[in-house]
């Protein structure tokens, strides 16, 4: 808390502290007695993945970006400071300027000239789909980071209901 404070302070973020045994605003979740929060009020929230990807990628091409789907398995420079990529399904490209957004996978492919110090770890990702019926009760949860100090477990990451493609939340 005391680092959040600080970084509150730097970026002019709005909060409040949260404490299970004195606050009654999040009735529907459980948390230890000893835990301790903060709560930021809006224009605070999540990141909605497929519309931000969506988003940047309009943006890219906007900036004259092409994009094709398909995996980059090698990115040469060549001679005439032009690069040179290779899908894994056999095609060629030559471009002027390239963007290199990989992730943690960066260091699978021929991509970079030397392979990046990362360390690369497994998230475990749970989806629980929400009957219509049910959002009233649902639509009320913050967005939350909950760090826990353990081993196998660091923390949990847990949205309000997000409607997916499907048309399910």
């Amino acid at each position: 808390i005391k680092n959040f404070s600080t970084f509150a302070q730097n970026y002019n973020i709005v909060y409040r502290l949260f404490e299970p045994t004195k606050d009654n605003q999040f009735t529907n979740l459980n948390f230890p007695e000893q835990s301790l929060g903060v709560v930021e009020a809006s224009p605070s929230g999540y990141i909605n993945p497929r519309l931000l990807l969506k988003a940047q990628l309009e943006i890219f091409k906007l900036q004259g970006g092409y994009i094709f789907s398909d995996t980059v398995i090698n990115l040469s420079v060549m001679k005439n400071s032009r690069f040179l990529l290779e899908t894994e399904s056999g095609k060629t490209f030559s471009a002027t300027q390239v963007l290199v957004a990989t992730g943690s996978f960066i260091n699978q492919f021929n991509i970079l000239p030397q392979k990046l110090k990362i360390i690369t770890k497994s998230e475990v990702v749970l989806l629980v789909e929400i009957e219509e019926k049910l959002l009233a009760q649902y639509n009320s949860l913050p967005s939350l980071l909950y760090e826990i100090d353990e081993d196998q477990v660091e923390g949990i990451y847990l949205i309000p209901p997000v409607k997916y493609p499907d048309g399910n939340y």
